[in-house]
Parts: structure tokens; C-alpha cells; sequence
């Protein structure tokens, strides 16, 4: 370990830790002009810098004129990354946003590939430190749209919100957008987006369940037409039953199709003044 100055290191440019947070740094720097600086910056021989780039922002702010820096020859790119990664996980890894940790979980991936290493989300979790579900959730959230990682980034939503929603298999991608632009507006917590989430689906599966139970409009107005035909012979049954006697009422019943051949009209079960008086048949309708 050595102290450099200042002016004398320069950020990098490929550093996945993009994002500083101006409040925390102020506070950082207060905090560095009375104890300076307990963890050392890791640089290359260049002066420039592998990790510590936000302590070494807090102490321009602060102005130090000197850092203590940990210089490191002769670094691979896949070496430089993995030191990166721990650096960030290990003393910030509250304030380094998901996708950020994310995108450089998945460039260490593809650095040790380029060096001719298989590398599986099981041995990337032991290189750092992490639990594979969580490598394996921030990498599936790389596959989101840009929009849905910007709300991540920012912190707007967290992401077991984002998973909940994105994930959805019964969801449409312009649904799951519209749900992710309310939750980040409205600030939406782990339990509301959930229920939010619940009764989306359900309105959806009322809809469709509405949809599939629709009765076409030309099979009401088949249906219509014969419930008006039925209803005119039970009419000229009803106005003209003392014509017929019960037997002839019967049958004609059996025609309509409401009665079975065993049942029997109780309102006009007597028998015809007609074919009492006359003793003579009278004619059935043709229906």
C-alpha cells in the first residue's frame, strides 16, 4: 500500500457502478476529513482506478490531497471485474442499484467464457460470495425492457415488484407495463403491487369468462321465434279448451312438448259442452 495523490488517479470508464448518489457522498466526505480514509483504493499501474471509485469521489469533495491506494499489476480483465464485483458487494452493497450489480454478474460471466472457463450461476456464487437464486434473479431481470430496468435503476420499484409483475404468465406485456408504471408512481410496496397484481388477473379472467359464456344473436332470435310460436298455441289452448275434450287436449299438449304422455291439464280436465251436446268429435288443430 502506497499514498498517491489525488489528481493523480483517474476513474475507469468500463467500471459497472455507474450511478453515485451526490447526498451520500457529501456525508461520505464530512466523514473522511475527520477519520480519512480506512479502506484503500485498488488501482493498476496506470493510476487508474479498479475500485474505490466512490471514496475516491468523496475525497475530492472533501479535499485530501493524498489517498492510500493498493496498486495491482498485470491484471487480466476477467481479474480486474471479479475485483471490482467484490469491492462493490462487499462495502457498498446497499447503495449499488440491481441492474447495475446485475449487468456486472453477467459481464464477469462472459469474461470468464472469453478466458475458455465454463462458468454456471452455481461457481459464480461461491466466486462471490452470493447465493445462486439471487445470481439467478438478477440475471433473469436483465431480460426485462428498458423501461422496467430505468425503474430499477432509480429504485422506483424493488425487485420482487418487478418479478411479480413481469413474471405473470397471464398477463400481456402492455398490461404488465401499465401495472409497473403505477407501481413506480404511486410508490407501490411489496403487499399493494401484489394485490394490485391479483385483482388485475381477476378482472381479466371475469372478462374472458363473460366473453366465452356470450350466447350468439342469432341463436337468441331462433330461440325468441319458437318461445313466441309456443306461447300462441298455449293461448288458443287456453281461450278455446271448452271445445276440446280431455283426451284431444292431452294430445294436443304432447305436440307443444310441455307435458309427457302420462301428464295431465288440470285447468281444463273436463269434458267438452261441445261433444256432450252433439256426442260428435271435434276437429284437433294441426299444430
Amino acid at each position: 500500500m502506497e499514498m498517491r495523490k489525488t489528481t493523480n488517479i483517474k476513474p475507469d470508464p468500463d467500471n459497472p457502478r455507474k450511478q453515485f448518489d451526490a447526498a451520500l457522498l457529501k456525508g461520505m466526505a464530512s466523514t473522511l476529513k475527520e477519520h480519512g480514509i480506512q479502506n484503500p483504493l485498488h488501482v493498476d499501474e496506470n493510476g487508474v482506478l479498479i475500485a474505490g471509485e466512490r471514496r475516491w469521489r468523496a475525497a475530492q469533495i472533501a479535499k485530501l490531497q493524498e489517498v492510500p491506494v493498493i496498486v495491482h499489476k498485470n491484471l487480466t480483465p476477467t481479474q480486474r471485474l471479479e475485483i471490482q464485483c467484490l469491492e462493490e458487494l462487499e462495502i457498498q452493497k446497499e447503495n449499488w442499484n440491481f441492474i447495475e450489480r446485475a449487468e456486472a454478474w453477467e459481464r464477469l460471466r462472459q469474461s470468464y467464457e472469453q478466458d475458455g472457463i465454463k462458468v454456471t450461476n452455481s461457481l459464480l456464487s461461491k466466486k462471490l460470495g452470493v447465493a445462486t437464486t439471487t445470481i439467478v434473479r438478477a440475471l433473469h431481470c436483465l431480460k426485462y425492457p428498458d423501461e422496467v430496468k430505468e425503474y430499477l435503476k432509480t429504485k422506483k420499484i424493488s425487485e420482487r415488484v418487478a418479478t411479480h409483475i413481469m413474471d405473470n404468465a397471464k398477463l400481456r406485456l402492455e398490461t404488465k407495463l401499465k401495472l409497473m408504471r403505477r407501481a413506480a408512481d404511486e410508490g407501490m410496496g411489496r403487499s399493494e403491487a401484489f394485490r394490485m397484481v391479483r385483482r388485475t388477473v381477476q378482472d381479466l379472467e371475469l372478462t374472458k369468462f363473460k366473453k366465452a359464456k356470450q350466447i350468439p344473436e342469432d341463436f337468441v332470435s331462433e330461440i325468441g321465434n319458437k318461445i313466441l310460436d309456443l306461447e300462441g298455441r298455449l293461448n288458443f289452448l287456453y281461450q278455446n279448451a271448452s271445445l276440446f275434450s280431455p283426451s284431444q287436449q292431452i294430445r294436443m299438449y304432447q305436440k307443444t312438448k310441455i307435458l309427457n304422455h302420462h301428464q295431465r291439464p288440470r285447468q281444463w280436465g273436463r269434458t267438452s259442452r261441445v261433444a256432450q251436446a252433439g256426442n260428435r268429435k271435434c276437429r284437433e288443430p294441426d299444430f
